[in-house]
């Protein structure tokens, strides 16, 4: 029983998430070129992939595997988690209709909504709040960068999705 070992890229595409049972292996990403990841880049331990058993090899079923943000290791962020924050930032730079104000809790705040914390809830709705100055276009170019790094529940209560 574990976890087989993950390789993503930098970007978040999910090469392989049982890199240990297979001969898939490569340095780049076939859909963005970007540099391919086995292991955290801050402490060198192995992403984690799926978790296997007995059970589930006898079966064949491994669970549905969700794109870790942050070293279980050392609690860092991933690159992918990292670069999602950064390109939201920047759009929302970009954004002639947010204030400074706006533009700032933006920054001070995104970091909330890829953990699973306390103050998460509170971040989901300074979102909110800044969101609806956006047309439905904005929103969905947001949704786009993060859906991959926040958690159901706050793509439910942010996207309605």
């Amino acid at each position: 029983m574990g976890y087989y070992r993950a390789f993503i890229c930098e970007t978040g595409h999910v090469i392989d998430e049982m890199a240990d049972q297979s001969t898939k292996s490569q340095n780049f990403c076939e859909t963005c070129g970007k540099k391919v990841f086995s292991s955290c880049s801050y402490c060198g331990k192995s992403i984690k992939g799926i978790y296997f058993s007995d059970e589930e090899n006898v079966l064949g079923m491994p669970e549905e595997y969700k794109l870790p943000n942050y070293c279980p290791e050392c609690g860092n962020k991933y690159p992918w988690t990292e670069n999602a924050i950064k390109s939201a930032i920047e759009l929302a730079n970009e954004i002639e209709s947010f204030s400074e104000s706006d533009k700032t809790i933006f920054k001070d705040n995104i970091s909330d909504l890829v953990k699973d914390t306390p103050q998460t809830e509170v971040a989901v709705r300074r979102f909110q709040n800044i969101f609806s100055k956006l047309k439905k276009e904005g929103v969905n170019t947001f949704k786009t960068i993060l859906t991959d790094v926040i958690s159901e529940s706050v793509k439910k209560s942010l996207f309605g999705v």
